[in-house]
């Protein structure tokens, strides 16, 4: 979450912006569950009215050590690591942006 507000605020410094972050808990049971094993479905958005990014910046940011940030302010691995937790509970974290019209990332998490 720190690294997905930390990549907002950033996006926007310099002009100032803002910055949306909510938080969706549903505990009810998906389609095809039991009523044995409920489903807990987490979601986290966080948006921003920064800069923005190109099409081929956002098919990159979840690499590693990619970046569009200055030698020394950045090293490329926060959104990779994201990535990687996020997958490894078995959910998914996604990303939309235009040039001009901010940014949006969704993590979501099943249990």
């Amino acid at each position: 979450m720190l690294n997905l507000i930390t990549n907002a605020l950033y996006a926007m410094r310099g002009a100032g912006g803002t910055l949306s972050i909510s938080v969706t808990f549903d505990a009810a049971m998906l389609p095809g569950q039991s009523s044995a094993a409920p489903t807990r479905v987490a979601e986290l958005r966080v948006k921003d009215s920064g800069t923005g990014m190109s099409r081929d910046t956002l098919d990159r940011i979840f690499e590693p050590f990619f970046t569009t940030r200055e030698v020394g302010e950045g090293t490329g691995l926060g959104l990779s690591v994201v990535h990687g937790i996020i997958a490894g509970m078995g959910g998914s974290i996604t990303a939309a942006s235009e040039i001009g019209h901010g940014a949006e990332s969704s993590l979501c998490c099943r249990r």
